[in-house]
């Protein structure tokens, strides 16, 4: 998909290919934050097409009896790196920072509980992980359910973009869980929950069963 004129700006704009706007779903339970687009994504301008797409509907989310349209999908960046390999430095802090102003759906769908996961790619690589992501995501319906709106960080680039207070490490920070908004996101939160206080005083979250 062809790259909107507001694009011409970002840094990244002559480097990573296509253009992928978010899946808003419909009236959608959860919503999810991915890394970048695939190959298929960027060419059809869908998210969650391709082969990842197919393994995330078949064996992710149909288990938890949902369907595609019930889930908002959104990437961290929204244009296909070169080789399929993710910005750093400078480039990768202005990607990111620039692709903000397309986060309307999700602004719209006001998450108020951010969950911790694997990206589904990594489950395509090691099919033990699958578990794990259901796991998590049964986590972030379970809180839908109980009226929160839930948005899950599927890989290292979307839980280092919400929550850069966590550091490195998404399998150490997978299943866990914490209430904040967009805005607040990016801050450590006081606490996740009053059943589980942290007396240390370092931030303070839930820790889904493992």
């Amino acid at each position: 998909m062809k790259k909107p004129n507001t694009c011409e700006a970002c840094p990244y704009s002559k480097t990573g290919f296509g253009f992928v706007p978010d899946d808003p779903g419909q009236n959608p339970l959860i919503a999810i934050q991915l890394e970048a687009p695939g190959e298929e994504e960027a060419l059809r301008g869908v998210p969650l097409c391709g082969r990842s797409g197919r393994f995330w509907v078949d064996s992710l989310i149909a288990p938890l009896g949902l369907k595609r349209e019930d889930v908002l999908i959104s990437n961290t960046i929204r244009c296909r790196p070169p080789n399929n390999k993710y910005p750093t430095g400078d480039l990768r802090r202005d990607a990111e920072a620039f692709c903000r102003q397309y986060d309307a759906a999700l602004a719209a769908f006001a998450p108020d509980l951010f969950v911790v996961t694997l990206h589904p790619a990594a489950l395509l690589r090691q099919k033990a992980y699958t578990r794990l992501v259901i796991r998590d995501l049964s986590v972030a319906v379970e809180k839908a359910r109980e009226g929160f709106r839930p948005l899950v960080l599927m890989g290292e680039a979307a839980m280092n973009l919400r929550a850069p207070w966590l550091g490195q490490g998404v399998t150490k920070w997978r299943g866990h869980w914490w209430l904040g908004d967009l805005q607040s996101a990016a801050r450590a939160p006081r606490r996740a929950d009053a059943a589980n206080p942290n007396e240390s005083g370092a931030p303070a979250f839930a820790e889904a069963s493992r």
